[in-house]
């Protein structure tokens, strides 16, 4: 009882990250990227165990156990292959501008008429004091 118990996803998460890192190294992968070559496509079981059977070649991979790697290394590939083909990256538009609809100058004419006034209006004369009278 006194031994902790330890989850083995642990042990396989770690193996599947080596597992990716010499996949990516590989011949099988174009660059550093999880991308199959086309060489590799399509998958099958067969052509799964070859290339595990090749990563088992590599430093990382030796001392592991020979079952688990092929397991992972087939779920890693079919992965691959499952996942949906990125799309590139499209800027978004920028919005349509809209035409202007022309205006209609419109010119108003006013006419003015001139009425001569019926009582004639004169301001008071102013005095020499400045008194009104």
């Amino acid at each position: 009882m006194g031994e902790k118990y330890t989850q083995p996803s642990t042990r396989v998460r770690q193996l599947s990250k080596k597992i990716t890192t010499v996949l990516k190294r590989s011949q099988w992968t174009l660059g550093n990227h999880l991308i199959l070559a086309p060489g590799a496509r399509p998958i099958t079981t067969e052509k799964a165990a070859i290339i595990a059977d090749e990563l088992l070649a590599w430093p990382e991979l030796k001392n592991e156990n020979k079952e688990q790697v092929h397991k992972i290394c087939r779920m890693v590939l079919y992965g691959i292959v499952a996942r949906k083909p990125e799309k590139p990256v499209n800027r978004p538009k920028m919005p349509k501008q809209q035409k202007t609809t022309r205006r209609r100058e419109s010119i108003n004419i006013i006419e003015v008429a001139y009425k001569p006034a019926k009582h004639n209006f004169h301001y008071p004369r102013d005095t020499l004091n400045g008194e009104i009278q």
